[in-house]
């Protein structure tokens, strides 16, 4: 009774991890819904990506970068409370506690992408890849969206920025 109630166990989970995302070996996930990227007009060089990572292993992990062909230049980001104004600042890491996960979201940690190729336009799809401290990487598509979607959340100035 235990071992089938384990196999179903099992198959739940992996039914589970198969609707949003797969569960790497390194016990690092990032949910495919969690993921988007802020759309741009015509002109405007800079964007936000947001995700959530999940990691399911025994060890604290670290993102320490991110890469995509959109951009030459993505950092890590937080907000910080500063005087009463709310201020943008690169960190060089952003944890992810074991058992835990650390969801990058508008005016907190987040991926700030600077120089774009081009306008993001919303409904195409960029992949980012994710670089952590154990030398591991993990690629994520994220759909391209106007706004956050659940349509109360924003990301202040960061997409005002436009090519001189």
């Amino acid at each position: 009774m235990k071992s089938i109630l384990a196999l179903l166990a099992s198959i739940t989970l992996a039914g589970t991890l198969a609707g949003s995302s797969a569960l790497a070996s390194d016990g690092i996930m990032i949910p495919e819904s969690s993921g988007w990227a802020r759309s741009t007009p015509p002109g405007v060089t800079t964007t936000a990506i947001y995700l959530t990572v999940m990691n399911h292993g025994s060890k604290d992990i670290n993102l320490l970068s991110v890469e995509s062909d959109i951009s030459s230049k993505i950092e890590l980001h937080t907000h910080k409370h500063e005087d009463g104004v709310m201020k943008m600042q690169q960190v060089a890491s952003i944890a992810i506690a074991a058992g835990d996960q650390t969801e990058l979201k508008p005016h907190a940690e987040h991926i700030m992408v600077f120089n774009l190729n081009r306008a993001l336009e919303t409904g195409e799809r960029v992949t980012v890849e994710l670089k952590f401290d154990d030398g591991k990487t993990h690629t994520v598509e994220v759909p391209v969206l106007k706004e956050a979607p659940d349509a109360d959340a924003g990301h202040g100035d960061h997409t005002a920025h436009k090519k001189k």
